[in-house]
């Protein structure tokens, strides 16, 4: 049968099993967590806060990329 429907053994034990639940619970408090801090520090986080996996990918959050004054010129 499931051969006939093109789907893997495990596939379907896994499912029956519910194995990832507890997995994607976890994962959503966490999203919940990291756009909650994003929104409270008004969406200004740097580079170095951003390098959660979650941030840029599934939440579509940026970081504020501010480039150096540098007070030097370079001379010819």
């Amino acid at each position: 049968m499931l051969e006939k429907c093109n789907v893997y053994p495990n596939a379907y034990y896994n499912f029956l099993k519910n194995r990832k639940a507890k997995y994607h619970s976890e994962k959503k408090h966490i999203l919940a967590q990291i756009e909650e801090i994003y929104h409270s520090h008004n969406g200004i986080d740097g580079y170095r806060k951003m390098k959660n996996k979650y941030m840029n990918t599934e939440l579509q959050l940026r970081s504020v990329v501010r480039r150096k004054n540098t007070k030097w010129t370079t001379v010819r």
